[in-house]
């Protein structure tokens, strides 16, 4: 189940600012994606040893107590859907997208959105996604996962590096 892509010595000046990884919506999925997630966000020197996540410095602590105010993640609504609130940060759960991304970030040195089951977005939500991957701020991740990618537009497709588990 593990792609070569979770072997692969972690770059980050070469990791790309978008991905879709196509996978069901597992424990291990989600562990090896969150796992990646955690080097894009960790702080210590990855000059020593990339492939090694610290779980010491302050940005993987937090992530560790799902309190990394650089992070957020994006989960279908009551109705099993995603729409353009989720994103926009309509509700008190959630920041939004552009704010965590705009903002600067507050113990890592990135911000990461982390959109699961992407097939449920609705139209709208999918044009707002578009915009955000047209022009991504800098130092800014976005983290798609879908088990049915052709659910999504093309034009979403074609701005992300597409990743099978």
């Amino acid at each position: 189940m593990k792609a070569d892509f979770f072997n692969k010595e972690f770059n980050l000046h070469n990791t790309s600012h978008a991905y879709l990884f196509e996978c069901k919506d597992s424990n291990e999925s989600h562990k090896l994606i969150d796992n990646f997630i955690k080097k894009i966000l960790c702080t210590s020197d990855k000059d020593k040893d990339v492939s090694i996540i610290c779980n010491e410095c302050k940005s993987c602590k937090a992530l560790n107590g799902n309190s990394n105010p650089d992070y957020l993640q994006i989960f279908p609504d009551d109705k099993d859907k995603i729409g353009i609130g989720s994103l926009r940060g309509d509700s008190d759960k959630n920041r939004g997208i552009i704010n965590v991304l705009n903002e600067t970030s507050l113990i890592s040195n990135a911000k990461v959105i982390k959109i699961n089951c992407a097939e449920k977005l609705n139209e709208e939500a999918q044009n707002y996604l578009l915009k955000i991957l047209e022009e991504p701020p800098k130092n800014s991740y976005i983290i798609i996962l879908s088990s049915r990618p052709f659910k999504l537009k093309k034009t979403i497709l074609s701005r992300l590096i597409r990743i099978n588990i």
